[in-house]
């Protein structure tokens, strides 16, 4: 089954009838008690996520073909079997942050962010805040999950074990993927994970609460003001 051509909030299978489009969960669907999903998480484990409210603490990222993207200690980003399969190594494991309501930024166990390269548009994980080439957004439909680039607003696929955000619709298993999550067996239970509030960030990255207002009131990024803020104290401290 191919996904069609559009993007974030619409994407369509081609030759379906109906369209491929995000929605919310209705509450009748969040008030089931016992449905087999549920029955699914009942134990602790390893989980795959349905919607992105799921994706807290720390998750991972299996592809169609059943390999984990994986970070390494140079900052490249790979695709490779798990030596603890089903379940991810820890090098391929990532703390999730939620920028928002619909997008996550991934933290490797290095410390650094998963981000998009400008110019080749491939994944890597260099860089230590979050800006928009660090969002990404799980699309979730029927059963099947796509990862698309907040920056670049194309899809994550995969090519000969590297990640590109350079597909502009889902059209096979090179983009197709799921989220995995650490259960602890009683997965209805738990809090709502916390939003990143990016004024808190911004002040302790070092901006003033006048920097932040004149920010919002140019209608500037204050997550690249953060980047930018952050780089510019490594310059001073390296030319000291």
């Amino acid at each position: 089954m191919d996904y069609g051509g559009a993007r974030s909030a619409r994407l369509t299978f081609k030759g379906d009838k109906k369209p491929f489009k995000k929605h919310k969960k209705k509450k009748k669907e969040k008030k089931r008690s016992h449905s087999s999903d549920e029955g699914e998480s009942s134990a602790a484990g390893w989980r795959k996520a349905t919607s992105v409210g799921q994706l807290k603490g720390t998750i991972a990222v299996r592809w169609s073909d059943g390999r984990f993207i994986g970070a390494k200690d140079n900052g490249s980003l790979e695709l490779w079997v798990s030596e603890d399969a089903p379940n991810p190594e820890p090098a391929q494991m990532f703390t999730v942050i939620r920028p928002n309501e619909t997008q996550i930024a991934l933290k490797t166990g290095y410390g650094k962010f998963i981000s998009v390269d400008n110019i080749q548009c491939k994944l890597e994980a260099l860089t230590e805040a979050i800006g928009p080439l660090e969002h990404f957004e799980p699309v979730f439909q029927e059963g099947k999950t796509a990862m698309l680039s907040g920056a670049k607003n194309n899809f994550v696929t995969a090519c000969r074990g590297e990640l590109f955000a350079s597909a502009p619709s889902v059209k096979g298993d090179n983009e197709i993927c799921e989220f995995v999550y650490e259960s602890t067996g009683d997965d209805h239970t738990v809090k709502k994970s916390k939003i990143a509030d990016p004024k808190k960030i911004a002040r302790k990255a070092g901006l003033s609460r006048e920097d932040i207002k004149k920010l919002e009131a140019e209608g500037a990024s204050i997550y690249e003001a953060i980047v930018d803020k952050r780089s510019k104290g490594k310059s001073d401290k390296f030319c000291k």
